[in-house]
């Protein structure tokens, strides 16, 4: 029994010649090859993000004209969605790789730290896209709310279901009448007070 605690002793301490832990060896050893993965995944993000981007651009870009082509409201704010959502999961894993790689770096200062930093100018550059579409989205979204015909009674335009654009109208008249009367009593008292 005590050749065979010896004999297993050998064999670890073969394992292990530089007598640390095989993740230390493993890590030191795939830390290049993680830095590789960590780099050409990010790449492939980056290149899907561009792509999807540039579609979800077009779609914000023609969001009024699909109503004003008649497209079903609920079936275009749910593609909208469902594209920003899978824009904002992609943002993500891409943010999380370029954790992967600072990861990978270990604080080392070589040509690697620059590419990090690209990688990192080009996620800050997706994520200010993607916020300056999402937010025309929003406001197309609120002109379009704007325009298209109410269908609740709202007081402002008397209770009946008119369109917006009449309701404003009718309160750009009624302003018209009270600035006309204004005037009118203003030259009154003028000539009163003379």
């Amino acid at each position: 029994m005590a050749s065979s605690s010896a004999a297993s002793t050998d064999k670890s301490f073969m394992a292990y010649p530089s007598g640390g832990s095989s993740s230390t060896v493993s890590n030191s050893a795939m830390q290049p090859q993680a830095w590789e993965d960590q780099r050409k995944e990010a790449r492939r993000l980056e290149n899907a993000l561009d792509v999807k981007l540039g579609q979800f651009a077009k779609l914000c870009s023609g969001y009024e004209q699909s109503y004003s082509r008649g497209e079903s409201e609920l079936a275009t704010d749910q593609l909208m969605d469902s594209k920003a959502a899978e824009l904002e999961r992609l943002l993500s894993q891409l943010s999380d790789v370029n954790d992967g790689m600072r990861n990978a770096l270990g604080g080392r200062n070589d040509t690697r730290a620059h590419t990090l930093t690209r990688h990192r100018d080009i996620l800050h550059d997706y994520q200010q896209e993607f916020r300056r579409h999402n937010s025309s989205l929003g406001a197309s979204r609120d002109r379009v709310q704007l325009l298209r015909g109410s269908t609740d009674k709202s007081p402002l335009l008397g209770g009946q279901g008119h369109n917006a654009s009449g309701a404003l109208l009718r309160e750009r008249g009624q302003i018209s009448g009270a600035n006309a009367a204004v005037r009118c009593c203003s030259a009154m008292l003028t000539q009163l007070c003379i």
